[in-house]
C-alpha cells in the first residue's frame, strides 16, 4: 500500500488552515463530558481547531456557541469548566440560551439597538449532541447526524461510556509535530518493538482484528497465552460485569478522538488538538471501570498505579518519535510517498477518510 497523503501536507500552513474548516468545523468533534454539564448553567470550554467553544446547560438543554462576545469580541468564558451565566466579563453583556444578548448595560447609550438588532448580534451557534456521556459539536449544519456519523461505533461508545466510572488521571502534552503524525502513530503496532522496547517489550502471540468504516477504525488484540498474573484477577472482575470486554481495544473516532481500553478495566480517551502545522496538544483522560461491588477495588487501584506510570513512559516515547518523524517530513522530497506495511493499514484508512473530509463541503 502507498500512503495517500503527500509529506508536504504535514508541514504546509495553508493546508493546515484548510483543515481547520474541513476537518475541525465540518466534522463532529469530541468536546468533553456530559458529567460536567449536569446542572443549569454548568459549562465547559474547549478548542475545536483554532476556535474556542462554549457548551452550556440551559435548564437541561445543551447549547454550544463560539466563545466570542458580539459586542467587542472578548472571550466570554475563560475557565475549562464551571457554573455561571453566559456573560461577557468585558462589558457585562448577558446572553440567553439562543445566544441572543438579553442583558446589555446602559442600553440607552446605543443608537437604534432594537430587538431585531439584538437578534443580529446573537452568538454563533454550533450543533451539539451526545453519545452516552461523550459530547460532540459541529459548526456546520450539514451532513449526517452524530449517530449517523458514528455509525456502528455509536453503540460501542455508549457501552464504553456506561462502563466508565471516576476520572483517575488527566494530562496534557505538547508535541512538536503535525497532528496527522500524532494520529497515525497510534494506528499501527509496527513501531512497537523499536520505539517501545523499554516499555511494551517484545510482542507476544496475539489474536488480532482490524475494522473500520468510511471515517473510523478500530484494532483489538487478545493474548493467546496465559494472561500475566497481575491481570488475572482483573480479567475475572471484567467477566463479572454486565458489559464484558475480553481484550484490548483501540478506536479512532475521526478526526481526533482516540479511545482505548485494557479488558474494560481502564479507559483512556485522547483528544488530539491541532495547534499549528508543526505543533499538537494531546489531552488524555483516564477512567476506572465501574465495579459490581467494592471487594475488588484494591486490585483495580493497583492496576491504576501500575498503568498510570506505564502509560506516561509510553506517551513520552511516542512524543519523541512523532517529533523525529515531523523533522523528517520537513526534509523529504515532496514527490516521495513512502510505503505501508500491512500492520499500517489503519493509516491507509485514515488517509482515505482525511481526503474524503477535505473534499466535502
Amino acid at each position: 500500500m502507498k500512503p495517500l497523503i503527500s509529506p508536504s501536507l504535514y508541514s504546509d500552513e495553508e493546508q493546515f488552515k484548510k483543515e481547520q474548516i474541513f476537518i475541525s468545523q465540518n466534522q463532529w468533534n469530541f468536546a468533553g463530558f456530559a458529567t460536567a454539564l449536569i446542572n443549569h448553567h454548568d459549562y465547559i470550554t474547549t478548542k475545536i481547531g483554532n476556535l474556542s467553544i462554549i457548551i452550556q446547560n440551559f435548564q437541561g438543554n445543551l447549547q454550544a456557541f463560539t466563545n466570542v462576545c458580539s459586542h467587542r469580541f472578548s472571550q466570554i468564558l475563560s475557565q475549562p469548566q464551571g457554573n455561571g451565566p453566559l456573560q461577557c466579563p468585558f462589558h457585562g453583556w448577558l446572553y440567553d440560551r439562543e445566544g441572543i444578548p438579553v442583558g446589555i448595560p446602559h442600553l440607552s447609550g446605543f443608537d437604534d439597538l432594537t430587538e431585531d438588532a439584538k437578534e443580529s448580534l446573537k452568538l454563533e451557534k454550533w450543533l451539539v449532541d451526545k453519545c452516552g456521556d461523550l459530547v460532540f459539536v459541529k459548526r456546520r449544519d450539514n451532513g449526517p447526524s452524530l449517530k449517523e456519523f458514528l455509525g456502528q461505533n455509536y453503540e460501542t461508545l455508549k457501552e464504553f461510556s456506561a462502563a466508565m466510572n471516576e476520572q483517575i488521571h488527566y494530562s496534557e502534552m505538547t508535541i512538536r509535530a503535525n497532528w496527522k503524525i500524532c494520529v497515525e502513530n497510534g494506528l499501527e503496532g509496527y513501531h512497537v518493538p523499536y520505539v517501545h522496547d523499554q516499555s511494551f517489550g517484545k510482542p507476544g502471540d496475539f489474536e488480532e482484528a482490524f475494522g473500520g468504516d468510511r471515517y473510523h477504525s478500530y484494532y483489538s488484540r487478545k493474548s493467546l497465552k496465559t494472561t500475566k498474573k497481575r491481570f488475572e484477577k482483573l480479567v475475572e472482575i471484567a467477566a463479572g460485569n454486565q458489559i464484558k470486554f475480553d481484550r484490548y481495544y483501540h478506536y479512532l473516532i475521526f478526526p481526533t478522538l482516540v479511545i482505548s481500553t485494557m479488558y474494560g478495566l481502564l479507559f483512556i480517551l485522547s483528544k488530539i488538538q491541532p495547534i499549528s502545522a508543526g505543533e499538537t496538544k494531546i489531552i488524555k483522560y483516564m477512567f476506572a471501570r465501574k465495579l459490581p461491588d467494592k471487594s475488588s477495588e484494591g486490585d483495580l487501584e493497583s492496576l491504576q498505579k501500575f498503568y498510570t506510570g506505564f502509560a506516561a513512559k509510553v506517551w513520552q516515547e511516542d512524543k519523541d518519535i512523532c517529533e523525529q518523524v515531523h523533522l523528517g517530513m520537513l526534509s523529504v522530497d515532496r514527490q516521495l510517498s513512502g510505503i505501508l506495511h500491512r500492520e499500517e493499514k489503519r493509516i491507509y484508512q485514515f488517509h482515505r477518510a482525511y481526503l474524503d473530509a477535505m473534499s466535502y463541503s
